[in-house]
């Protein structure tokens, strides 16, 4: 199996977490983006045919999340996906202004948790409180927002000759266990115990509890051009 993601803040964490809950370490293994920037086309499909060729008896699940920015070609790479028997899950998310907000508010996250304990975390931990409402700045905010369009596009376009599933974020904040549930299902495996929920969302669903100056983000987003994602700020 492997997750396909336009950018971060699509729910993947909290779903391959939940995973790594539901099955014994011995049964799943898994890989966070190993396509770094720089890497060419060879050495990517390399990766990936050494990844999923490897297999030891006990495990059931081997998961690769992958960034399409990061797809030096992504015909031959959508060829390998057939080749090797790769099941695809593709998570984006449809409220593409609460994915840039998102974005901005996790790496401010990140830039405090590596702050205070060294450890540059962008999700947060269930127990822990997540970031308090800050201004973004709306310049910063429209660059994220129209490479998110780009990406998300790029996503949709990519689609190998293998079984596909396609998760919106939307759907994991209504109801996690039930995306987890059709998702275990699809893949035709039985999990071993309950999963559990270790991250708590981030951004909440109202943005005027998160960023101040919302309405700077609108005007500058509407200057921009992205006129069609204005119904986005309310939800």
């Amino acid at each position: 199996m492997a997750i396909m993601m336009p950018w971060g803040r699509v729910g993947s964490n909290l779903l391959l977490s939940m995973i790594r809950t539901a099955f014994p370490s011995s049964e799943t293994r898994a890989v966070n983006e190993p396509f770094k920037r720089g890497m060419n086309a060879e050495q990517q499909i390399d990766l990936f045919k050494k990844f999923y060729r490897r297999r030891d008896a006990e495990e059931r699940l081997i998961i690769a999340k992958y960034s399409v920015r990061l797809i030096a070609d992504k015909a031959a790479l959508a060829r390998q996906f057939s080749e090797h028997g790769v099941r695809l899950v593709r998570q984006r998310r449809a409220n593409l202004v609460k994915a840039a907000v998102s974005q901005l508010r996790g790496k401010l996250y990140a830039d405090l948790s590596e702050k205070q304990s060294g450890r540059r975390r962008w999700g947060v931990p269930a127990k822990e409180r997540p970031l308090p409402p800050v201004a973004l700045d709306p310049k910063r905010f429209v660059e994220v927002l129209r490479g998110m369009v780009s990406s998300d596009e790029e996503l949709m376009r990519f689609a190998p000759d293998c079984p596909i599933l396609d998760i919106e974020y939307e759907q994991i904040s209504e109801g996690p266990e039930q995306v987890f549930s059709d998702l275990l299902d699809w893949l035709e495996v039985v999990p071993q115990r309950a999963p559990e929920i270790i991250f708590a969302k981030a951004t909440p669903d109202d943005l005027t509890q998160a960023v101040p100056n919302l309405e700077a983000l609108r005007d500058a987003a509407n200057a921009a051009g992205f006129e069609q994602f204005d119904a986005m700020f309310d939800g």
